[in-house]
């Protein structure tokens, strides 16, 4: 009788640990799924940046600008016009290239959202170059953790 017994510990133990192999093997298919998604997520954000209709990207551009400032808590006050809130984020983060700092940028992101004509290429490189500076120094002060969550949600 003590066999029997000895027959179904192992069993049970054996069931155990292939639960257990399937379960990690599981949650290491979902993190490299995500992992996957993450990455490919980002790239297409920049090749999408990067070409096409320059005034789409350029919107674009603005709604990420956006929510790269809303992580960093630097978001418009209640009634800021967009230049006022340029004025308050080029203050604070003392950008030293008069070129390409947020005023420059919002007029150019202005100009896409109401001008007939659009804007240039080299308006929409301007607007990338600063989306891609902001977005490193997001990422740059970030810790680990909160890297690899912005990376995910963004």
């Amino acid at each position: 009788q003590s066999g029997t017994v000895d027959k179904k510990g192992n069993d049970n133990l054996l069931l155990i640990i292939v639960l257990i192999a399937v379960s990690l093997i599981l949650i290491t298919a979902i993190i490299y799924g995500i992992y996957v998604y993450t990455i490919n997520k980002i790239a297409s954000r920049w090749k999408r940046f990067a070409t096409g209709d320059s005034t789409k990207s350029a919107k674009e551009m603005h709604l990420f600008i956006m929510k790269l400032f809303a992580v960093t808590d630097i978001a418009p006050e209640l009634s800021e016009l967009p230049a006022e809130f340029a004025v308050r984020v080029d203050a604070l983060m003392s950008i030293s290239d008069k070129k390409n700092n947020l005023q420059e940028i919002m007029k150019i992101i202005e100009k896409a959202e109401f001008s007939a004509a659009g804007i240039s290429e080299e308006e929409r490189r301007k607007v990338y170059v600063y989306t891609k500076m902001l977005y490193d120094l997001v990422m740059k002060s970030a810790g680990r953790l909160k890297k690899i969550y912005l990376k995910v949600t963004l």
